[in-house]
């Protein structure tokens, strides 16, 4: 039986599942209304988006039509930002064998915070790591 988690960016809400008896047994899905995107990812696939994302938060490059891809056998995941009206936004999609297989979109929010938001349940739900994001200490001076 598939184990998961849900939560909320935006008007977006992602579930996480695994389920262990497949080849790629993480799955991510999107829904916002009617539309609904789906991932269904291994573990090294996994890593390589937490990666990219640790990545992207600690650049300060110019990050609209970034784009690189994850080739592993005949699946490949493409992470490309991009922007429109709404502001940036991070689309992971999947192709195996040439055909689009699924994608999701992950608003950055303001200084990429959903993106944070977004990485950190990943990590606790599917990995189970849970970092601590460091704090600015403010002293009050009295």
């Amino acid at each position: 039986m598939p184990i998961g988690n849900e939560f909320c960016i935006d008007s977006k809400v992602f579930k996480l599942a695994f389920d262990g008896g497949r080849v790629d047994p993480y799955h991510i899905m999107e829904c916002r209304g009617r539309f609904r995107g789906s991932l269904w990812i291994g573990i090294k696939g996994l890593r390589w988006i937490l990666d990219i994302f640790v990545k992207i938060r600690t650049t300060n490059l110019t990050l609209e039509g970034f784009f690189v891809f994850h080739k592993d056998g005949y699946r490949v995941l493409k992470f490309s930002c991009l922007a429109n009206r709404g502001g940036r936004f991070v689309e992971i999609s999947e192709y195996h064998s040439g055909t689009h297989r699924g994608s999701i979109r992950i608003p950055e929010g303001r200084k990429g915070a959903r993106w944070s938001v977004f990485e950190f349940q990943i990590r606790k739900c599917f990995l189970g790591e849970i970092q601590k994001h460091s704090t600015v200490s403010t002293s009050s001076g009295r």
